[in-house]
């Protein structure tokens, strides 16, 4: 979140915080509403939708951070609109990882240990969760320090990996 929050012009580590603290509040309320929605829904249409607005929100974040943050051209008209402009592209990137945060915590907060646990059988359930365990442990180091490296890197185009990681998702979810 730090990350996203100065690609998009938020550098302030106590707004940082603020955010970061809206945001867990937003999340735990829809993941418990998406835990007492799941079995009216259903996993496979709540893992599909889930993963087909990570897309919508990956595209329009990634646009949006190919904008941000603007340089200030000085203080003329232009460079008063440019300003302008940033903000309201940051305000609108932030809304879309807020949107973003939220449905993955309605569709794959309630999912994340409910479904593989649901899907192996019982004879195979504890070495199951042992390597499910592992690969989701390792994609957190992946993500909490490969990412950086990459987005420092690349800069707002890595962004582009979640968008093609997603429709793949979809098409495998779609295709169980």
């Amino acid at each position: 979140m730090p990350i996203l929050l100065s690609h998009v012009g938020v550098l302030d580590a106590t707004k940082q915080l603020q955010y970061n603290a809206i945001l867990q509040v937003l999340q735990l309320t829809t993941a418990v509403c998406g835990a007492f929605a799941v079995e009216k829904i259903g996993r496979r249409p709540a893992l599909l939708f889930g993963t087909s607005m990570f897309i919508i929100w990956w595209v329009i974040i990634t646009s949006l951070m190919s904008f941000l943050p603007l340089e200030h051209a000085g203080d003329n008209t232009l460079g008063a609109r440019l300003e302008m402009k940033t903000i309201h592209g940051s305000r609108a990137a932030i809304a879309m990882i807020f949107l973003f945060a939220m449905t993955y915590s309605f569709t794959y907060t309630p999912l994340q240990v409910l479904y593989p646990v649901e899907c192996l059988s019982y004879e195979t359930r504890a070495k199951g969760m042992g390597i499910y365990n592992l690969i989701v442990n390792i994609a957190a180091l992946y993500n909490t320090y490969g990412i950086p490296v990459v987005v420092d890197k690349i800069g707002w185009k890595m962004y582009w990996i979640y968008v093609v990681w997603n429709i793949c998702q979809v098409g495998y979810i779609w295709k169980l």
